[in-house]
């Protein structure tokens, strides 16, 4: 039987108590293995991902300086128009031209829109010819009837005249007696004498 020395790092002992120590051989060999072939393992996926790995990419480079800039930003918004008018136009048709830039500022009374004439010019074409009919037509009417009015004009003054003659011829015997004022009187004189007129005329 073996007795272990004071220094604890040596020791002997008998061979029971070398089974731990065997054992622990065998663990740090089985460790030391393992750790060898992580190494290798490691090494191994070191390369794949180093030959996976794409190469570097180029950078632009400038000198810097030192100077002022102007402060500016860009910002999203939508423009809305201060005043909008709707434009309806009075008559129908085809347009034959626009005469703006959508966004232009318009003046009044700047032309806008251009309508197709075709269908206006034979209206006013269809219109005139109508306008010449009605004035034949009245001239034709004025022409024969001319002789029947004048007659009628002339009979309606001859009665105005005569009804204008009696009540002169009764007003004179009451403005003497003074049944009548003289207003009366010189009222149906000038009656009578303007009834007379238009018959002589």
């Amino acid at each position: 039987m073996f007795r272990a020395r004071s220094n604890p790092s040596c020791f002997l002992a008998s061979p029971t108590p070398l089974r731990p120590i065997a054992r622990n051989v065998r663990l740090s060999a089985l460790s030391i293995a393992v750790a060898f072939a992580g190494c290798s393992s490691s090494s191994a996926t070191e390369t794949a991902e180093t030959a996976a790995t794409p190469p570097p990419v180029p950078v632009v480079v400038a000198k810097i300086v030192q100077k002022t800039v102007p402060i500016t930003g860009e910002y999203i918004a939508r423009t809305v128009a201060v005043a909008t008018v709707d434009v309806k136009a009075r008559v129908s048709g085809m347009l034959a031209g626009v005469d703006f830039e959508p966004g232009q500022v318009v003046k009044r009374g700047q032309l806008l829109f251009t309508i197709a004439p075709d269908e206006y010019d034979a209206s006013l074409q269809a219109s005139r010819a109508l306008l010449a009919k009605a004035k034949a037509d009245l001239d034709k009417a004025l022409s024969d009837t001319a002789p029947d009015v004048k007659r009628a004009q002339l009979a309606q003054e001859q009665a105005d005249l005569e009804s204008a003659v009696r009540r002169l011829a009764r007003y004179r015997p009451l403005a003497a007696q003074r049944a009548v004022t003289q207003v009366d009187l010189d009222d149906a004189i000038a009656a009578e004498q303007v009834a007379r007129s238009k018959v002589t005329a």
